[in-house]
């Protein structure tokens, strides 16, 4: 009988272990980035990468084996062959604020923050949005 699958989350943690503040892959390199056979770097796993392939991330730290996903940049990849497709929608699992907003609540928030802080709205026309959201963008308005 085959053993059961892991997930690709458990076959990252699996090959790597804390170091500090970095996150060290003990898994294959190829050349000097860590690779994770069928799906590239496992920091694109750690980010939720693996089914964005238009977003390509970058290396901000000096440790070439670090996988922590605050160590990454992510690049959104213009298409020039394709120039009318939208971007890719993609949620960053390290914004921790955005964990309790769906997609379009978070689109609302970042646009109507944008618009209260240009003063285009006041904070009286924000009554038509229930209280959590309406808080989160004066949070993020006046920060």
């Amino acid at each position: 009988m085959a053993r059961p699958k892991t997930t690709l989350k458990d076959r990252v943690a699996r090959q790597s272990h804390e170091d500090g503040v970095h996150l060290i892959w003990d898994g294959a390199m190829r050349g000097d980035r860590p690779h994770l056979h069928d799906f590239g770097n496992p920091a694109r796993v750690l980010l939720n990468l693996v089914e964005h392939p238009r977003i390509s991330i970058r290396p901000l730290c000096l440790e070439p084996r670090c996988i922590e996903p605050t160590h990454w940049e992510v690049k959104h990849e213009r298409d020039h062959k394709y120039q009318d497709l939208a971007k890719p929608v993609w949620r960053d699992p390290r914004d921790t604020t955005a964990s309790q907003f769906s997609d379009r609540e978070l689109e609302e928030i970042n646009e109507n923050a944008q618009l209260l802080r240009d003063q285009e709205i006041t904070e009286e026309d924000l009554s038509i949005f229930p209280a959590h959201i309406r808080a989160e963008i004066v949070a993020r308005a006046t920060a």
